[in-house]
Order: structure tokens, then C-alpha cells, then sequence
């Protein structure tokens, strides 16, 4: 028999028909990650759950951050903030609070300190949880021990912090908690990454290829085809923005003794930050005159000092003697590596029996600047 209609799992909204699950799943279908179906074909495609970030005031995102009380206590602070909590299993549960949560940790230990988990957890007593139903924050307390550990969390938890109860502690103080808030984001949005090193790690993958993250410092895309993150932004470097430049007003007359010997030129040395996987537009400008007319003279640019790798080379030549004129050379660099990349400019006399003066004016006018383009992938070469 040919099967000419094969249900699938579900939609919404159906009448009378569509069940809780539904409706997670429904939910889940919104935000960053895959049906936990997908998970046993490619690794990783589960739902991410995670605080979603919205709320911050100089750098620091209070979405459901756990703070210790003004005057210490062993009462928290827990401000508002959305959640998805993901379950194994039963899809997403969307957890809100629209005000600040005050729970308390247990009293401390006589003799040992622990560790106790602060979580957003959903009870829903139709999966057998113990009631009451519906979403709390709640301390999850830890066993005492002299090197004490964060406890297991029931199904349904999503950890906000934890916080350290010392021997004999009536007080906790922000230094005794460690938020370890993970992110998460719509599909499709940028994920702004909480707690990052506690909470969110740089070492954590994608659910998927094109996923995009907010480090703090740039952006990163999330590549299939090798595994990794990779750098498209860096905050630091805005594209189109001048990344460093050197300008230059000493020197003197500069004129090679014998044909073919290369000196370094008075426009000095340029250092700049460059970032892999980054497209850069390096640039040298400078003034200059020729003594006779007819020499000609070889222009380089380096890495290093006069015997670093070339990056572009020109000839001058057939110029009026005497005669004060500017130039400026332009090549695009595509860093391998993340560092400080170093240039000098050279000049040696291919021809001829006069000399080149590099600081024909009392200005100077010589320089390095160095420009951020963009992903290099998106930068032809030319």
C-alpha cells in the first residue's frame, strides 16, 4: 500500500486537541537549538536553554542575577529575567519574573562549607514532579564537605549562580557567589554570552552552522565544516576604521653609496593589532625628492626591518629634480595569526649616481596607517 498521508508530530493550534507538550514544542520552535528528535542524526541539536538577556546598565546584564543583600544576610537578591529551561525529553518551558526573589539558603554547617545551586526550576507535576506546579527560584542545598561540590540538579533547573555557605556563615556576600548564567537567543538572533568562563564558555559549540554569539569583544559565527567559532567582528576594530598610524618629522638626506643597497627610509616603523580570519588596507605614504632626474630607485615596504619579507615594491623614476612630491602605496593584508604585525619602508638606488631625500620639507609628511576592511572572506583578493 502506498502511504499517501503520514502524520507528523504535531501543530498549533488545533481545538480541543493540542496537549501541553504541544505547546512546548511549539514554544521551542522560536528559539536557538533543534528538536531533541534531530539530536540521534547530528550531535549537539538539542535546544539551548539559557537566561535571555535584555537587561543591562554598563556592561553588567541583570537578567536573573543573584546578588547578595545591601546589608549580607543569608537571604539573595535575585532580579527579574526571562528563562528557557529545557527538558529532556518534553521540549522548552518559557520561565519569567517581573519582580526581585528573595530566597534563602539554609544555615550553614558547624563544621564544613558547601556549596548550594541558585536555579530557575519549573515543577510540572504531570511529568511525576513533586509540587508545587509551576516555576520558582529556588536553592538547591549541597552536601558539607571540607572541598565541597555544586549538587546534582532534578530535572527542570536552569543554574542562575552558586553560592559558597561557609562553616558556621549567618551572611553570604557577593564574594561567596559565582554567577553561572548560560544564554540563549531566538533562533536566527545574536546570543549575547553571560558569565562567560562560569557560566557560558568560549569552548562551547553550536547547535548549528551560520549560529552567531556576542562575545563582548566581537562577533563569532559557528562553522559545521570545522568545528568552531569564527571571528567576523571585533569590536575593537570597527570595519572601515583606522586600526593605528605613525607619522613621522625626522630625518635626514638618504642616498645609497653604491647600487643596490637598500636603507631604511626616515618614515620610521609602523605597529599595529591584527586579528586572524580579519582583512587589513596597509598603507605608506611619503615625501620625497630625487638629486638627478633620470635615477631610479626601488620602494619597498617590509615586515620588520630591511631584510623582513616584501609586501609591495615600486620603482621612482623620470621625476622632475629637485622637486618636492608625494606618494602613497597601498596593499591588503590577510593576517594568519593574531598579534602585532610590524612594517618599514626602504628605498635602493637601482641606477644612476644621485640621491633620494625622504624629508624634503621641514613636515615630514610621512606615514603608516593600517585599516580594518573585514572578514577576510568577504575581501577579494586584487
Amino acid at each position: 500500500m502506498v502511504l499517501t498521508n503520514v502524520p507528523i508530530d504535531g501543530a498549533w493550534t488545533l481545538q480541543s486537541l493540542n496537549a501541553a507538550l504541544e505547546g512546548r514544542q511549539h514554544d521551542g520552535g522560536y528559539w536557538a537549538g533543534a528538536n531533541p528528535q534531530i539530536s540521534a542524526i547530528i550531535p549537539n541539536q538539542v535546544w539551548r536553554g539559557g537566561v535571555v538577556p535584555a537587561a543591562s546598565f554598563n556592561g553588567l546584564h541583570f537578567d536573573f542575577l543573584v546578588a547578595a543583600q545591601g546589608t549580607p544576610s543569608l537571604t539573595l537578591v535575585v532580579y527579574p529575567g526571562t528563562a528557557i529551561v529545557y527538558r529532556a525529553g518534553n521540549a522548552v518551558y518559557q520561565a519569567y519574573s517581573v519582580s526581585v526573589s528573595n530566597p534563602r539558603v539554609a544555615d550553614a554547617d558547624p563544621t564544613n562549607p558547601r556549596l548550594d545551586a541558585i536555579v530557575v526550576r519549573v515543577r510540572d507535576t504531570a511529568l511525576s514532579d513533586p509540587g508545587p506546579l509551576g516555576a520558582a527560584i529556588e536553592v538547591i542545598t549541597g552536601s558539607p564537605n571540607a572541598s565541597p561540590v555544586l549538587p546534582t540538579l532534578p530535572a527542570g533547573c536552569l543554574l542562575l549562580a552558586s553560592a559558597r555557605v561557609n562553616a558556621l556563615a549567618t551572611t553570604i556576600t557577593n564574594a561567596q557567589i559565582t554567577p553561572m548564567r548560560k544564554s540563549t537567543t531566538l533562533n536566527g538572533g545574536i546570543r549575547r554570552l553571560l558569565d562567560i568562563g562560569a557560566g557560558d564558555l568560549l569552548t562551547d559549540p553550536g547547535f548549528r552552522d551560520g549560529e552567531l554569539r556576542d562575545t563582548g569583544t566581537g562577533i563569532d559565527r559557528w562553522s559545521d565544516s570545522t568545528a568552531s567559532w569564527v571571528n567576523i567582528i571585533t569590536y575593537t576594530n570597527s570595519p572601515n576604521q583606522v586600526v593605528g598610524g605613525n607619522r613621522y618629522v625626522t630625518g635626514t638626506t638618504l642616498a645609497t653609496t653604491s647600487s643596490g643597497t637598500e636603507i631604511l627610509t626616515n618614515t620610521g616603523t609602523g605597529s599595529f593589532p591584527v586579528v586572524n580570519g580579519q582583512a587589513y588596507e596597509v598603507e605608506w605614504g611619503f615625501a620625497h625628492q630625487l638629486s638627478i632626474g633620470t635615477d631610479v630607485f626601488k620602494v619597498r615596504i617590509r615586515d620588520t626591518n630591511v631584510s623582513g619579507a616584501i609586501q609591495f615594491e615600486d620603482d621612482i623614476q623620470n621625476e622632475p629634480v629637485n622637486q618636492p612630491l608625494f606618494k602613497t602605496y597601498k596593499f591588503l593584508l590577510k593576517p594568519t595569526a593574531t598579534g602585532t604585525r610590524t612594517f618599514v619602508g626602504t628605498f635602493s638606488r637601482l641606477s644612476g649616481a644621485g640621491g633620494l631625500d625622504s624629508k624634503p620639507d621641514a613636515g615630514g609628511r610621512s606615514y603608516f596607517k593600517v585599516t580594518r576592511l573585514g572578514p577576510a572572506t568577504l575581501i577579494p583578493d586584487v
